[in-house]
């Protein structure tokens, strides 16, 4: 590995999560055909513990909003994965990268020199013709407790231009008050348009929740979604409870489980059909504040990570193999912002405990604890 002669700085109180370096090259068909017997050898000394996963990329949908879209699924991949003893640094090989992650990240020349003698053993046993893509990737979380600045407003502790447009709406779900003295010259606008909503009876409200909220499923046991697909409800639950986020209520009004077949063609042209599971989780932000509505933006949900009690991680990246993959729609009304997420699970069988769902950019999440049936 290549090493930097800049100056490298270490914080007291480090805010990295994880940090991944992960190389890919063309497709080598012998590692997802045989066991990596030679390569497990070679690096066993280092990653002494080993598991297997046979992992599904994120279905894609093609001709979306057309009568002919349907559901394309991916082969499935073979991910090894080499474990350190303490569990701290693991090494994922597939047939079209290797990579090296940790959860305690030092510095780069010991993160590097972590990864020279695998990399030297893979270009050994393997021989890739060359890397198409090097990727390094640090994930940060930032916590204004651990930092002991819990009073301070993100505004303050992030520059702006680093939050884009999210900066705006990172100052009103973490730190409402801040917003309250220029919105004061609103105040006469926002009292004019209240009135009107309320002018305009239920018929208009009717009118508004019937475009702008999603369905949820009924009692039935079968229904079909927006794109037409059928779909089993095999479990569903209604969490009591809320958590404030700023000046946002949120709740989940449903969360199910549910089965659907998609089918596809093979590279010989037969059908193929296949079953897939998802969890889907409704959260819903409520707000005094009808001209202010949390973020329609599906990035809210997107740009983080979630989890579950199985100690699955899901993001919205279908490149990578070391992650499930979760999606989000979302609806508005005045008052009201739909979140309806979708995570892939791997199977039926056994649903987790619970899920946490960050929103925003303050890292703040909302534990769906499906088998108490509570928000926390």
């Amino acid at each position: 590995m290549l090493y930097s002669e800049n100056p490298r700085v270490h914080y007291d109180k480090p805010q990295l999560a994880e940090v991944i370096c992960q190389l890919r090259f063309p497709a080598i068909l012998s590692i997802g055909a045989r066991e990596p017997v030679d390569f497990q050898e070679a690096v066993r000394g280092m990653f002494p513990r080993y598991t297997a996963k046979e992992e599904q990329p994120a279905a894609k949908i093609t001709g979306l909003g057309t009568p002919g879209a349907k559901v394309e699924t991916p082969k499935p991949v073979i991910n090894h994965n080499f474990i350190s003893a303490d569990g701290h640094w693991k090494l994922n090989l597939t047939s079209s990268f290797i990579s090296l992650s940790t959860v305690a990240y030092a510095g780069w020349e010991s993160f590097g020199k972590q990864f020279d003698l695998p990399l030297v053993h893979f270009i050994r046993i393997y021989k890739p013709a060359f890397f198409e893509r090097i990727g390094l990737r640090y994930v940060n979380i930032f916590s204004r407790r651990a930092l002991e600045l819990e009073g301070e407003p993100w505004r303050e502790l992030i520059a702006a231009p680093y939050l884009g447009v999210l900066a705006e709406e990172l100052g009103r779900i973490h730190s409402p008050w801040w917003g309250y003295l220029w919105r004061a010259s609103r105040a006469a606008l926002a009292l004019i348009a209240l009135c009107t909503v309320w002018a305009a009876g239920h018929d208009l409200l009717d009118c508004v929740n019937g475009w702008s909220r999603p369905e949820l499923p009924g009692r039935e046991s079968v229904y079909a979604d927006d794109y037409g697909i059928e779909k089993y409800v095999l479990d569903r639950w209604r969490p009591r409870g809320a958590k404030k986020l700023g000046g946002y209520r949120f709740t989940v009004p449903m969360a199910w489980v549910e089965q659907w077949e998609a089918a596809y063609e093979d590279e010989e042209g037969m059908e193929v059909r296949e079953a897939f599971c998802g969890l889907t989780v409704c959260l819903r932000a409520d707000t005094w504040r009808f001209w202010e509505p949390c973020s329609p933006s599906q990035y809210m949900i997107l740009d983080n990570t979630a989890a579950d009690s199985q100690g699955n991680r899901y993001v919205y990246d279908g490149q990578r193999t070391d992650c499930r993959s979760f999606f989000c729609r979302t609806w508005s009304q005045p008052f009201t912002t739909w979140y309806m997420v979708y995570l892939y699970l791997p199977g039926p069988e056994e649903p987790p405990e619970w899920v946490d769902i960050p929103v925003g950019c303050g890292g703040d999440a909302i534990r769906v604890d499906l088998r108490g049936e509570v928000v926390r």
